[in-house]
């Protein structure tokens, strides 16, 4: 009995470590990668949770500057003198960030060695009207490095998804 009960925790910890093994590291700063060679890189104005479509305005290159821990990823995105911060447990706790007129209300967890992140996402606009938008984001590293980020966002019941792709800064 006792070597049954050993043997399912030895077993118990391979598993967890090889999960926590399997946990891409996201930390660094990231710029969109041009979609052919001809494209201009970096001309994008997307940003949410961490990519999607709210726009901070003007044109150039958005960086996004994510710091990851055993428990958190932080993503601070910069576009001009304009940043914008957001940090999201892994625990699937619920986080709230806060940043100029934007809410966002997130869960976010792994999902083998990709990150899941779901929550809404409330701008109060100039008028004092409130737009709400149902989020989800899914990162993960292909093994060239890159950062992928696929965004769905659902709005009065319509939804409208991306892909966008990121290299590492040097």
């Amino acid at each position: 009995m006792k070597t049954a009960s050993l043997a399912a925790c030895a077993a118990l910890l391979v598993t967890v470590a090889a999960n926590a093994q399997s946990r891409p590291d996201f930390s660094g700063t990231w710029i969109p990668r041009a979609p052919d060679s001809s494209a201009p890189r970096g001309r994008t104005s997307s940003m949410s949770a961490g990519g999607g479509r709210a726009v901070l305005g003007g044109g150039g290159p958005v960086e996004l500057r994510l710091t990851q821990t055993a428990t958190t990823l932080t993503i601070e995105r910069s576009l001009g003198s304009v940043v914008q911060k957001f940090a999201h447990t892994f625990d699937g706790a619920g986080n709230v960030n806060v940043n100029g007129r934007t809410t966002l209300k997130t869960k976010s967890w792994w999902d083998g060695a990709t990150l899941v992140t779901e929550g809404t996402q409330s701008v109060t606009m100039a008028s004092g009207d409130v737009i709400t938008a149902d989020l989800r984001e899914v990162r993960s590293l292909l093994a060239n490095g890159e950062l992928v980020l696929e965004t769905t966002r659902t709005t009065g019941g319509r939804s409208t998804s991306s892909k966008q792709m990121y290299t590492k800064k040097q």
